[in-house]
């Protein structure tokens, strides 16, 4: 499952969950074309699912949990906060964030295994 967050001014205007698909994202995303950035953690998304949200002109990041301190930290686990804090390390621009191979390197890398 995924939760999904959106924010806008500072403020959520959509929280929900849902199942970590194409058509579950599709329906998440409809009525947004100006989302800024769409941030996950490594794992929690496929490889299909990533270049799907890349179609979409969504720039992606992802970033790797335990380097998120404050995540990595939290005694209390819960998905809402986390994603919270993700974007509070966004704004302040300290998020951790992994590199995403472009497609030709995971198309190698396919062929490779």
């Amino acid at each position: 499952m995924c939760l999904g967050f959106i924010e806008e001014n500072n403020k959520v205007v959509t929280k929900l969950r849902f199942s970590n698909t194409k058509q579950r994202w599709s329906d998440f995303l409809r009525n947004e074309d100006d989302i800024d950035i769409l941030i996950t953690d490594a794992g929690s998304v496929s490889e299909r699912t990533l270049r799907y949200l890349e179609d979409l002109n969504v720039q992606v990041k992802m970033v790797h949990p335990k380097k998120a301190r404050s995540i990595a930290e939290t005694t209390i686990k819960a998905d809402e906060l986390d994603a919270e804090s993700l974007i509070d390390l966004e704004k302040v621009g300290v998020l951790s964030e992994i590199w995403i191979p472009p497609r030709e390197n995971i198309k190698v890398r396919h062929l490779c295994k």
